[in-house]
C-alpha cells in the first residue's frame, strides 16, 4: 500500500522535477546556440541568460589558451571582471579537492578550498567535479551569494574542465 508523501518530500520532488525540466530547456537551448554556429566572438544580450553565460566561459578558455594560466587568473580576480551579477569564477581541481583561483565577486575564496554545499545542503562542488576534461561542459544548480543582494540566491552555472582548471559563469535566478 502507498502512504502519500509528506510535505518536505513533496516539496523536493516537485523541486527535482523542476531542476529536471530546467535541465532539459537549456540542454535544447545549448544544441540550438551550436546548431547556429554559436562560436562567434558576438556577445548574445545578457537577457538570454543560458546563452550569455556560456559565451562567458568560452571568452574565459579563448584568454586562457591565448594568455596563459596567470594572465587569465589575474584578469577575472580582477574587480574589473565583475559586472553586475555577472562574472566568471574559475577552480582548480588538485586530486579530488578544489580550489577557488578566480572569483571576482567572493575574492576572499581565493587561495581557499572548502565543502561546496549550498544552504539546501546540495554538494554542488560534487557536481563541479564531475564535469568531464575536454567536453562541452554542463550545467548545476545551486544556491550562492547573489554579488549586488549580499544573500543567497538560485545560480545556474555553466562549468567546462580544462585539465585540473574548471572554468564557471552563470545567472541568478529571478535577478538579472
Amino acid at each position: 500500500m502507498l502512504r502519500p508523501m509528506s510535505g518536505a518530500r513533496t516539496a523536493a520532488a516537485a523541486l527535482v522535477l523542476a531542476a529536471v525540466g530546467f535541465a532539459v530547456a537549456v540542454a535544447a537551448l545549448v544544441v540550438g546556440i551550436v546548431a547556429l554556429g554559436g562560436g562567434s566572438n558576438d556577445a548574445p544580450s545578457k537577457t538570454n541568460a543560458p546563452a550569455y553565460a556560456i559565451w562567458l566561459v568560452e571568452e574565459a578558455l579563448d584568454r586562457y589558451e591565448r594568455d596563459g594560466t596567470e594572465a587569465m587568473l589575474e584578469f577575472y580576480n580582477a574587480p574589473e571582471a565583475l559586472d553586475g551579477a555577472w562574472y566568471v569564477f574559475v577552480l582548480e581541481d588538485r586530486d579530488g579537492v578544489l580550489y577557488s583561483v578566480a572569483n571576482a565577486n567572493r575574492p576572499e575564496l581565493v587561495g581557499t578550498t572548502r565543502e561546496r554545499i549550498d544552504a539546501s545542503g546540495y554538494d554542488y562542488g560534487a557536481a563541479f567535479a564531475r564535469t568531464v576534461d575536454g567536453g562541452a561542459g554542463q550545467w548545476v544548480s545551486y544556491l550562492f551569494t547573489h554579488p549586488v543582494t549580499r544573500e543567497d540566491a538560485p545560480k545556474h552555472a555553466w562549468v567546462v574542465r580544462r585539465g585540473n582548471l574548471l572554468f564557471g559563469a552563470g545567472w541568478y535566478e529571478g535577478i538579472r
